[in-house]
């Protein structure tokens, strides 16, 4: 029936030039431990039934196709592993932060929000009144979620060497799922 989440996370660099990977907002239906691979997988690649909200702070643009070292994006592949590679799993994706990750891992608390209305998923990114980037998507089609219901959580990941460290708090996190009362029935009695 849709939700609204909202949440405030840092990631910090600390003396590291980049910070890497980066983080993200998943929807899953497989198991409330599922991980993916980490590095620029992000956490989310390789778990299938998902989509991820990433918010990706290095740019792999050989193997991954990422348009630069900043941007948030919606990935899914429905039923299918995951993967952040772009060319295969991009709903929606934003690169308004190009030719680097700032502000995105710059320490600061980032407010965050993402909407879903059964037919559109909108990201919010530090400014609650402005949509950052939104996707087309039917989670009902796109991923098999019996009863509507689905796991949700956060995954992140750190890169190579000293040049791909990062932390990733989350802060503030709430959900609330918009379900609307069902239509009363009553029954008639035919006697």
């Amino acid at each position: 029936n849709g939700f609204s989440s909202t949440f405030n996370y840092a990631m910090d660099r600390g003396a590291q030039p980049l910070g890497g990977d980066g983080m993200a907002f998943v929807i899953q239906n497989i198991s409330p431990f599922s991980a993916g691979f980490f590095r620029s997988g992000l956490g989310y690649t390789g778990i299938s039934n998902s989509i991820a909200v990433e918010f990706d702070t290095i740019q792999n643009q050989s193997d991954l196709r990422d348009p630069n070292a900043g941007h948030i994006g919606i990935n899914s592949r429905g039923k299918l592993s995951n993967t952040a590679d772009h060319d295969l799993s991009t709903l929606a994706i934003t690169g308004a932060f190009p030719n680097q990750a700032l502000p995105l891992n710059d320490g600061n608390s980032r407010y965050v929000r993402v909407d879903y209305e059964p037919g559109f998923m909108t990201v919010y990114w530090d400014d609650a009144t402005r949509p950052t980037t939104g996707a087309e998507v039917d989670l009902s089609q796109l991923l098999n979620v019996p009863e509507g219901r689905a796991y949700v959580g956060f995954t992140a990941a750190t890169g190579v060497g000293n040049l791909g460290k990062q932390d990733a708090d989350i802060f503030n996190w709430s959900f609330q799922s918009l379900n609307r009362a069902k239509p009363e029935t009553s029954l008639l009695n035919v006697n």
